[in-house]
């Protein structure tokens, strides 16, 4: 068992990361489906992907990864980069995102990469709270 002071470390570091992804971050989303009222609608996700497109919703709680240092130079990208104001790369890195289906380095997303550490990271808060 840690001491208090390392124990109160840990706690205020997966503080930090859940509020990051639940919405405490320079552009004020929240990474996951679902969630509050700003949040990712579109991640790369077939069943999501028809939801959406028969009036419906993205399936909740998918992490997605969120802002990219960069995107790759390809045509699907093109139209999501031509609506930036500074352009993608002039952008704080952390505001380096965009919900949209075409933008598939900021919306997909992963079990071992994003989903199953977020699940861990608000288990382990909850347990707290217990």
């Amino acid at each position: 068992m840690a001491n208090p002071t390392d124990r109160q470390k840990y706690i205020d570091a997966i503080s930090l990361s859940a509020d990051y992804v639940l919405g405490a971050n320079p552009s004020g989303m929240i990474y996951v489906t679902g969630l509050g009222s700003r949040h990712t609608e579109y991640p790369l996700h077939f069943d999501s992907d028809a939801s959406i497109r028969a009036g419906g919703e993205a399936a909740p709680g998918i992490s997605v990864f969120g802002p990219v240092g960069a995107v790759p130079a390809r045509v699907y990208y093109d139209f999501g980069l031509n609506t930036f104001y500074p352009s993608f790369p002039q952008q704080p890195i952390m505001l380096r995102y965009a919900d949209l289906p075409s933008f598939v380095r900021t919306n997909e997303f992963s079990v071992h990469e994003t989903m199953a550490p977020n699940a861990e990271l608000l288990g382990v808060l909850y347990g707290l709270g217990k």
